[in-house]
């Protein structure tokens, strides 16, 4: 939980560089700050995984920080807009903390959640 409260912050602060803080994006200093973010998303998401009810929300961050990842990769070519890296960053940031606010909020009874499952002849696939 306190991963996924991290990972929030984070990515609200992602969304904030993105949209107002231009003379960062104008240079190359957001690289380093998005990668920082990227990777902080991918080790944050793999802790909260552990206690997270589904991990469904731990794979979705993961992918949005491999995402994150591959824009400072690709930002390095001449011809990338960046007008895309704004974007890309704006999107993976917001994603990122509402998926990560919803984890973190989102408890189901686990047992309840299992009654149903063999209810309807299925296996359960929540990580434990």
């Amino acid at each position: 939980m306190i991963a996924n409260g991290i990972n929030v912050i984070l990515g609200i602060s992602l969304v904030y560089v993105a949209v107002l803080d231009t003379p960062l994006f104008a240079g190359p200093a957001w690289r380093g700050a998005a990668a920082l973010a990227a990777l902080c998303f991918v080790v944050l998401a793999s802790v909260a995984r552990r206690s997270d009810y589904a991990p469904w929300h731990a794979i979705l961050t993961t992918w949005l920080g491999g995402i994150l990842l591959a824009t400072v990769a690709l930002s390095f070519l001449p011809a990338w807009p960046v007008t895309a890296s704004t974007w890309i960053c704006f999107w993976a940031g917001l994603l990122t903390a509402f998926l990560a606010l919803w984890a973190a909020l989102y408890r189901r009874s686990a047992a309840r959640y299992r009654q149903q499952l063999a209810a309807g002849g299925l296996a359960a696939t929540e990580s434990t």
